[in-house]
This record gives structure tokens, C-alpha cells and sequence, in this order.
């Protein structure tokens, strides 16, 4: 009740143009008219200080909990940095050498056929090899020399291990003067097992149809 009347008597405060309100700057108990009218005074409540054991440990957690946070946000940019990088060294190494690779897979002459289709199976994995032979038994009666070269590619996915490259193939099938010519687009998928890429998927794109083809 007498909070609420003193409430009330900071009217006294504000009619006198606000002077009650900076009356406690020159009073040394720092009361406004409505205090000293009703005997009042406003003091600061004084909260006991934590103890320091509490504080230490209070410092300790957050401390803890900075360093943690600092720590995580390295690792974090740290596994990011090697997986961006080791894709980037993929990358690179996926377009220097995958187009000489299949150029030597798809490349033989009749001359040096047998160590042509080892060097071929040599260059695939083992998921690969079974189809390349397959191929290679059927091709090895009425074989002719086959010359390739790749003039243009591009990495389509990259991983540390595992690649794909759309490659554009030309060459050339026979012996003078019966020679044709060839071009072919190719999907080529890589994995890296060990320390070296090697084909482990091909297959030809077939060319767009005509707009209207049925």
C-alpha cells in the first residue's frame, strides 16, 4: 500500500516541471519529493556475490565449450579442404590420363595383336576385363589394325576414387588403301583401386535422332 501511494506522489515529481526527478542528484540520500514527503528512500539490492568455486567452473565450461567449438569449426574445414582438394587432384589426373588410356584400350594391329589385347585388358579393372575379352574373342578372327585418338573430353564426375568422362573418339579401321574412318562418342567410367586409374565401364552414346524421328 505504501509503494503504491508513493506511486502517487511522483505526480508531486512531475508537476514541479520535472525538478523532483533531479531533486536526488543534490540530495545526499538521493530521494525525490514523494520520498521525502512519505519518508521513503529507494535503495539497490545487493546480490550476494556466486561463490568461487562457481565461478571458476562457470569460466572452466565456457572456456571448454569456446576451445570445442574452435576446434570443431578446424576439423570441419580441414575434411572439407582434403575432400575439395583430393577431388581437384582426381580431376586432373582424370584429364590427362583418361583420354591416352582408352585411345591405348581400343588401339591394335594385327601384327602385335596378342600383346595389343594384353596391354588393353591390363588398363581395366576386373569388373571391366571379362566384357573387354569377350570382345576382343570376337574381333581377333578378321581382325584389321585399329588407330584412335581422342581430340576432346570432359570430367563429368570426379571422386578420389571413381570418375566419369565423356570423350570424343576418332580413328581410323583397315590397312591402305582400304582404310575407313571413324568417330564415336564414348561414356567412360574409371575407378582408381590401387595407385593407377583403369577403365572400369565404356560404352558408346548413340547419336541424337532428328527432331521428328520416330
Amino acid at each position: 500500500m505504501r509503494l503504491a501511494v508513493r506511486d502517487l506522489a511522483h505526480l508531486l515529481d512531475t508537476l514541479a516541471l520535472l525538478l523532483g526527478w533531479f531533486w536526488p542528484l543534490w540530495d545526499p540520500p538521493h530521494r525525490t519529493f514523494a520520498d521525502m514527503l512519505l519518508g521513503t528512500e529507494a535503495r539497490a539490492v545487493q546480490c550476494p556475490a556466486p561463490p568461487r568455486a562457481v565461478q571458476r567452473r562457470v569460466v572452466a565450461l565456457v572456456s571448454a565449450a569456446a576451445v570445442l567449438c574452435a576446434a570443431l569449426g578446424a576439423l570441419s574445414f580441414f575434411v572439407v579442404y582434403q575432400r575439395d582438394r583430393a577431388n581437384d587432384q582426381a580431376r586432373t589426373q582424370l584429364s590427362e590420363q583418361g583420354p591416352r588410356i582408352v585411345a591405348e584400350l581400343l588401339t591394335y594391329d594385327t601384327k602385335t595383336l596378342t600383346e595389343d589385347f594384353a596391354h588393353a585388358q591390363s588398363l581395366t579393372t576386373d569388373n571391366y576385363r571379362g566384357q573387354l575379352i569377350e570382345v576382343q574373342q570376337t574381333v581377333q578372327k578378321g581382325a584389321v589394325p585399329h588407330a584412335y585418338w581422342i581430340p576432346d573430353s570432359a570430367v563429368l564426375a570426379v571422386a578420389p576414387r571413381h570418375g566419369t568422362m565423356l570423350m570424343f573418339l576418332r580413328g581410323q579401321a583397315g590397312d591402305p588403301p582400304q582404310i575407313r574412318p571413324i568417330t564415336a562418342t564414348l561414356r567412360v567410367q574409371f575407378a582408381k583401386p590401387a595407385d593407377r586409374w583403369l577403365v572400369d565401364d565404356l560404352a558408346f552414346v548413340p547419336p541424337p535422332q532428328p527432331q521428328g524421328h520416330r
